[in-house]
């Protein structure tokens, strides 16, 4: 078995009669093949698997024989499997059927959480219970994940099979690396970023992925890489972001530029960047007065704080208003440094679907734990500050930096940025670009290179951000002042006006006292 723990816990588990066993588990077949493996070393009880297309099935000789006894008018194993189907399609009367099984049989059903919540299927699953502690039988529900109905949820024994570590993902490696037929042993460098590149994978699909990979020279991370985004992506609210941008794209905010190198020069460097966009709008409902009547924002607020505690996750919190390179700097925070940046989409995980919400998150997290494990780093965009929760807030660690307007020194430096971009000549003058934010500017450049204009006329087509909603940013500026940290200066930020205003003060109290 892929987790040994796991393992040893199914073992003492059927050892002790617990009846109802539910496995997590992201390759159901995987964990059926290591379970049964398991239960051989002995006398090997009878075993059978059902799904909702199949049916019942028997895995072994012994199961074969208890099914024999059952339908003693068949004596060709075609028709014994066909009656055994057409009699245990259906959920229901499967869990109805597997009461006639012997005594320590042990029933693997496939996807369970698909059905579970119907009323008749649980009940069918809870009158199990007693029936099969009494003959030590067991019936084991498989499925990726598993979040039982309060009718069941203290009945039911709940395993978490994670995905393959990196040993065992190199003994995957070092299996289809042979396959080449080199003579020399398998390169260090390459298993490593073999290993890596396949984190976050089941077993199945790393093996899969790797040997799409494979060549006579060996594996091919890049190629593998590739495979593994796909997969990742298969995740719901879960994308590997592809985009170049480095640091060197950015103008301005040079002081988190700056934390963001030292962050991966330090003993602890990221092994992936976790970006939530507009984490405000995902945790509207989470708590307060106006709280989710469905309780899905508030689980998933649950599962970020436990996850971010349980894996010591850090991570930043970025408010700002629209257009000033937040998002930016969450995309090249990773791309600088070489690590994959996966962005994470919780509006996306909202299902419509009873339990289908809290399951997609739980697979999520299980999916950036595997790939990152405790070198997950989350950075937060926003623009607001109300709905976050103090909780959570205080679980991004490396605190809230807050991104301003460009100063007029950092618009110098987009705007060169952009120029070259959009191949904008030197000789083209700059608009007014009193309180334009980084992505006023470059709407500007790229309307002047699109519609072949000045950048002057191309200023007449944009509304900036400061004109169209001043009252916000002021907002937020409030908010900041003294209390996060400045994305481009070194301290706490200081809104201007406030600060002209404390100056005006200390000054006026400094002659009172001097009189």
């Amino acid at each position: 078995m892929t987790n040994e723990r796991l393992r040893q816990q199914f073992i003492s588990a059927r050892k002790f009669g617990v009846p109802i066993i539910g496995i997590e588990t992201p390759d159901m077949q995987a964990t059926i093949d290591a379970c049964s493996a398991a239960l051989a070393n002995g006398t090997t009880p009878p075993l059978f698997v059902w799904d909702i297309v199949n049916g019942l099935r028997w895995l072994n000789k012994e199961g074969e024989k208890v099914i024999a006894g059952l339908y003693q008018n068949f004596s060709v194993q075609e028709g014994l499997l066909k009656a055994l189907q057409n009699d245990t399609i259906n959920a229901v009367e499967m869990l109805m059927y597997i009461t006639r099984l012997t005594p320590t049989s042990c029933i693997f059903m496939m996807n369970a959480q698909a059905h579970y919540d119907q009323a008749a299927c649980a009940q069918a699953i809870w009158n199990l219970r007693d029936k099969f502690k009494t003959t030590k039988r067991t019936i084991v529900l498989l499925g990726p994940t598993l979040r039982m109905p309060a009718e069941l949820e203290r009945d039911v024994l709940v395993f978490d099979e994670p995905l393959p570590d990196d040993e065992r993902l190199g003994a995957i490696a070092d299996s289809l690396y042979a396959l080449t037929g080199q003579a020399a042993k398998f390169p260090k460098v390459m298993r490593e970023n073999t290993i890596k590149a396949a984190r976050g994978l089941s077993a199945f699909g790393a093996e899969q992925a790797m040997a799409l990979s494979l060549s006579k020279t060996g594996i091919d991370t890049e190629t593998l890489w590739e495979h593994k985004r796909k997969m990742v992506e298969q995740t719901k609210g879960l994308r590997v972001y592809t985009g170049g941008e480095t640091f060197a794209d950015i103008g301005g905010i040079e002081q988190i530029k700056e934390f963001g190198q030292l962050l991966f020069a330090g003993k602890e460097q990221p092994g992936v960047i976790v970006w939530v966009d507009e984490i405000e709008k995902a945790m509207a409902g989470s708590s307060g007065p106006a709280s989710d009547s469905s309780g899905t924002s508030q689980d998933q607020l649950g599962q970020l704080l436990t996850e971010m505690q349980n894996n010591e996750w850090s991570g930043m919190i970025l408010p700002g208003p629209p257009g000033c390179a937040k998002s930016l700097f969450a995309k090249a925070l990773g791309t600088t440094h070489g690590v994959p940046c996966i962005q994470l989409d919780l509006g996306a995980m909202k299902g419509s679907l009873v339990g289908q919400s809290e399951q997609q998150i739980r697979q999520a997290m299980k999916v950036i734990k595997a790939v990152a494990g405790k070198n997950a780093y989350w950075v937060a965009t926003c623009n607001r500050m109300e709905s976050l929760p103090p909780e959570l807030r205080r679980r991004f660690t490396d605190g809230v930096w807050f991104f301003d307007l460009p100063s007029a020194d950092e618009r110098e430096q987009i705007w060169a940025i952009n120029r070259a971009r959009y191949q904008i000549q030197d000789e083209q003058k700059q608009p007014d670009d009193l309180n334009y934010t980084g992505a006023d500017i470059r709407n500007v450049c790229s309307i002047a290179y699109r519609l072949k204009v000045s950048l002057k006329k191309a200023a007449t087509y944009i509304t900036p951000v400061a004109k169209s909603d001043p009252a916000s940013i002021d907002r937020l500026r409030r908010l900041a002042h003294k209390s996060f940290l400045c994305a481009s200066k070194e301290g706490l930020y200081e809104h201007p006006a406030i600060a002209l205003e404390e100056q005006a003060k200390q000054v006026t109290v400094g002659r009172q006292v001097s009189m």
